[in-house]
C-alpha cells in the first residue's frame, strides 16, 4: 500500500469516527430532550388530573372526587367488612352572609372551613365540597362513637371559623355509619344524610342528626 492510499484510508477512518461520534451525541441529545419532554407532559397531565378532582375555591375534593371515594368505601366494607361513617354538612345562615356581607366574605368563610376540616381529620378521611355551602366528610373505619365525636367537632369548627370571620353561621349535619350489611348505593346514601341534615336544620340548626342504616335486602 503506497503512502497516498494509506493517508486516504486514515482520513476515511477519521471521518467515519467523527460521524459516529456526532451521531452518538445527537442521539443522546435527542433522548435527553425526549425524557425532558415526557417529564413536562407527565407533570402537566398530573396537574390537570389533580385540578379536575379539586374544588377550585376551597382546594378540597370536588363533588366528582368525593363521590368516587364514597362509592369505593361502600364497596370496600361489603367486601372486607368494617365500618365507614359519613357527614353531610349544610351551613345555616350562609345565604345571609353573601347577601349582607358580600361573596368575598362568603368565599373566605368556605375556604377557612375547608382548611379547618382537612387539618382536623386524618389523612385517610376525605373532605369534599358538593357545591355552594354543602360539604361531605367521609371517615374510613369509623364507628358510631367516632363519628358522633367528629360531628360535635365539626359543629365547633363552624362556630369558631364563623366567629373569626365576624359572621353568624352554624351547621346542620346528617351523619350515618355503615357496616357490610348496608345494602346502599351512592344516591341512597346521599338521600339518607340529606334528610337528616334537613331535619337538623328544621330543629334550629347547629346540631346533627343520625340516619339509621337500612336493613340489607340480601
Amino acid at each position: 500500500m503506497n503512502d497516498w492510499m494509506r493517508v486516504a484510508l486514515e482520513l476515511t477512518l477519521v471521518v467515519v469516527l467523527v460521524i459516529s461520534l456526532i451521531s452518538g451525541w445527537l442521539l443522546r441529545r435527542k433522548n435527553a430532550e425526549l425524557v425532558a419532554s415526557n417529564a413536562v407532559l407527565k407533570k402537566e397531565r398530573d396537574a390537570h388530573e389533580e385540578m379536575s378532582l379539586k374544588d377550585p375555591l376551597t382546594g378540597v375534593n370536588n363533588r366528582r372526587a368525593i363521590e368516587l371515594y364514597m362509592e369505593y368505601e361502600l364497596q370496600r366494607i361489603v367486601r372486607y367488612g368494617g365500618y365507614v361513617s359519613c357527614m353531610f354538612i349544610d351551613l345555616d345562615g350562609f345565604k345571609l352572609v353573601n347577601d349582607t356581607r358580600g361573596h368575598l366574605v362568603g368565599d373566605q368563610l368556605l375556604q377557612m372551613l375547608g382548611d379547618s376540616f382537612v387539618s382536623s381529620f386524618r389523612y385517610q378521611d376525605k373532605v369534599g365540597r358538593l357545591g355552594g355551602d354543602e360539604f361531605i366528610i367521609l371517615m374510613s373505619e369509623s364507628d358510631e362513637d367516632i363519628s358522633s365525636a367528629k360531628a360535635d367537632l365539626v359543629l365547633e369548627i363552624v362556630r369558631d371559623v364563623a366567629r373569626d370571620c365576624g359572621v353568624q353561621v352554624t351547621a346542620s349535619i346528617g351523619v350515618i355509619t355503615l357496616d357490610e350489611n348496608h345494602g346502599l348505593e351512592l344516591p341512597g346514601l346521599l338521600s339518607l344524610m340529606d334528610k337528616q341534615q334537613y331535619a337538623a336544620k328544621r330543629g334550629g340548626g347547629d346540631r346533627w342528626f343520625r340516619a339509621i342504616q337500612p336493613k340489607s335486602r340480601a
